[in-house]
């Protein structure tokens, strides 16, 4: 795990605590529902198929991508549920959640984790902005531009007015951030920018 990967994990790592002291969604009167494919597993499961890196991790990953677009198709007024999180931020995010709790199933992980994350969800469908300059762009939706820009903005990086756009002065704040945090100062708002600028703020 190179340098980057060990910074975004100890970020990620914030995740539990806040998992930790909601409750599952309930699906019948009873909270009772089933269970299908990999979601029935344990965390311990996750975690060696983590460490092996081979298809039974691939098949995890792709069956949480599977339950969060679920949660997208039938949580009231939701979606995306993961409106920049990338696969592999919720990939450390499950295996951080799963390493703290390795008896809860998977289905319940990975529950908590949308629960963490559904005060920060798109609630409506958005048009996408490619945020960068040359070949380094990163597409996000427009509204979570105009996030970046507020979130700059309250702490002293972005003068101007946010909106959904993405201009110089937004990479220039945002490079600003990344060097005051001890990042990379690209002005990509890579997954590692966004966690430390975004996470705290899904309110």
């Amino acid at each position: 795990m190179g340098s980057g990967q060990l910074r975004l994990a100890a970020l990620v790592s914030g995740v539990i605590l806040a998992v930790l002291s909601t409750s599952a969604m309930a699906a019948d009167e009873d909270g009772r529902f089933a269970v299908e494919g990999g979601g029935a597993q344990p965390c311990s499961d996750f975690i060696a198929a983590a460490e092996e890196k081979g298809e039974r991790y691939s098949y995890y990953l792709g069956w949480m991508q599977g339950y969060l677009t679920g949660i997208n198709r039938f949580e009231d007024d939701t979606y995306d549920i993961t409106p920049w999180q990338d696969g592999r931020l919720m990939a450390l995010a499950l295996r951080s959640f799963c390493e703290k709790n390795p008896q809860t199933l998977l289905v319940n992980a990975v529950d908590y984790i949308g629960l963490y994350l559904r005060d920060g969800r798109l609630r409506k469908a958005a048009p996408t902005v490619r945020v960068g300059k040359g070949k380094r762009k990163v597409a996000l939706y427009a509204p979570i531009v105009a996030r970046i820009e507020r979130r700059l903005a309250e702490l002293g990086y972005f003068d101007g007015t946010p909106d959904e756009t993405a201009d110089m002065d937004t990479l220039a704040a945002i490079s600003a951030f990344q060097q005051a945090s001890k990042l990379e100062p690209t002005g990509l708002p890579d997954q590692t920018t966004l966690y430390a600028l975004l996470s705290a703020r899904e309110d």
